[in-house]
């Protein structure tokens, strides 16, 4: 039995599915339920989560944000916790009322989903973690710095694998989820060249994202409780990240484009995809990406931010391939 269990999620926009799940979360009696509310357009509350008997665990805290980045939603969440353990989960999980009575999880552990090992259409279970609240806030919680779609739960189990004690998966049928839409795990994200990108290669953008975002933070110092703490204020665009993450996200853009451009046998080699990356990056829908024909000015200085970093990185690596 895990016991003194605070169940954290966060969600934008996702006030149905919230509601449908919610009284399973609270049949299996977690200490407190933490709900952070990322700028939702309707307000979460109560009232309009439908909540009732067993609505007195329940908080709910709005953060004020236009673009929805799971980690740093989350980690606010992480951040309000104060019990034994902590247990995440998406806005779409329903979980069986027994779920802290069928597991065992010390204080060093942590137990997850995982997508290569869920039943059929269950693959998206993969983002339910539980750990106590000292192993993950020792770890970071999320890295803030993956700030779109794929490779943050991943990336958090890789970093709690490194300094616990075990892992274990949570047993079959006590996580399910409701289906979704594809294109909702990229709503409110700013991934317009991305999406460029994974069209050109014919591949799904979240596909590309997880590739892109796996590569990137193996350029960065690991995550970890010192980042956390340390975190830059918000909003915190593209432009205005540090040289570095820019730099690592330009070179991981470049090697993901390349592994796709060889798999779709796009090009046979490096020089070949630059060639038709350099194309796409001069192309009209790109071009109007950063000339300020958007509603909002923020996403502008990104767009032009990572093509220039993206043809500074074209352009060093044709200077290596042809001296090297």
């Amino acid at each position: 039995m895990i016991e003194d269990v605070t169940l954290i999620t966060a969600c934008m926009d996702r006030e149905r599915n919230l509601a449908a799940v919610l009284p399973s979360w609270i049949a299996s009696n977690p200490t407190r339920i933490i709900i952070v509310d990322w700028g939702s357009q309707k307000p979460l509350s109560h009232s309009s989560l439908q909540l009732a008997e067993g609505g007195e665990k329940i908080e709910i805290h709005r953060i004020e944000q236009r673009r929805w980045v799971a980690s740093w939603a989350f980690n606010e969440a992480l951040l309000r916790c104060s019990s034994t353990y902590v247990c995440k989960l998406d806005c779409e999980y329903i979980i069986s009322p027994t779920i802290f009575q069928d597991h065992h999880c010390g204080t060093s552990e942590f137990l997850r989903g995982h997508w290569r090992y869920a039943p059929v259409g269950q693959q998206f279970i993969n983002g339910a973690v539980l750990a106590s609240l000292e192993l993950l806030l020792t770890v970071g919680g999320y890295d803030e710095r993956i700030v779109t779609y794929g490779a943050a739960d991943g990336n958090l189990y890789h970093r709690l694998a490194e300094i616990g004690s075990g892992s274990a998966l949570f047993h079959s049928g006590t996580i399910t989820h409701i289906e979704q839409d594809a294109a909702t795990r990229t709503e409110n994200q700013h991934i317009g060249l991305e999406q460029q990108l994974a069209e050109t290669l014919n591949t799904p953008v979240t596909t590309f994202l997880i590739r892109r975002n796996r590569l990137f933070v193996q350029y960065l110092p690991l995550w970890n409780q010192n980042a956390l703490m340390q975190r830059l204020p918000r909003p915190c665009s593209l432009a205005m990240r540090p040289a570095r993450e820019r730099i690592a996200l330009a070179l991981a853009t470049l090697e993901c484009f390349d592994h796709f451009c060889r798999l779709k046998k796009l090009s046979a080699d490096m020089q070949g995809s630059m060639a038709i990356l350099s194309t796409i990056l001069a192309s009209p829908p790109v071009t109007t990406l950063y000339q300020g024909e958007v509603e909002e000015s923020e996403p502008v200085g990104e767009y032009e931010r990572l093509r220039n970093d993206l043809i500074a990185t074209i352009q060093l690596q044709k200077t290596l391939i042809e001296h090297f």
